[in-house]
């Protein structure tokens, strides 16, 4: 009998002001995990945020690699980036997860990180949280 064990982390909360990049580490994969994936992840804000296409940010959950090799793969991301992608406050918005699946996953002592791109000027994002929900066994699918 295989158990899937699902879990749910959250990053955050962080302010991110116009034309400032925020990085903050989710996790680093203990040595004795050798498998596990990215199942789903959401950004919220707690003021609403209304998409400008001159000033907006990019959300992403990346595989930062180990210290010893370091390498940027993008796991999830989402661009609020015009009028009609609005945050709502206290509202999960899905992150679209990559459509590789070997970019959803992880090997032992990898950093995954949450990353805000901020372009423009003007907004921010106040108390931004990503929330991952993770297989740390890799059998979900």
């Amino acid at each position: 009998m295989v158990v899937t064990m699902l879990a749910s982390i959250v990053a955050g909360p962080v302010t991110v002001v116009a034309g400032t990049q925020v990085r903050r580490r989710i996790f680093t994969v203990p040595d004795e995990h050798n498998r596990g994936q990215l199942i789903r992840a959401m950004v919220r804000v707690s003021a609403t945020l209304v998409g400008n296409a001159a000033n907006y940010f990019k959300v992403s959950v990346r595989n930062k690699g180990t210290a010893a090799s370091p390498t940027d793969v993008e796991m999830a991301s989402f661009t609020h980036s015009d009028a009609s992608v609005s945050l709502a406050a206290h509202t999960d918005k899905a992150l679209t997860l990559s459509t590789t699946p070997a970019n959803r996953k992880w090997s032992p002592s990898e950093r995954v990180e949450m990353q805000v791109d901020h372009t423009g000027s003007g907004m921010a994002a106040t108390d931004l949280e990503v929330e991952v929900h993770i297989d740390p066994n890799g059998t979900y699918s």
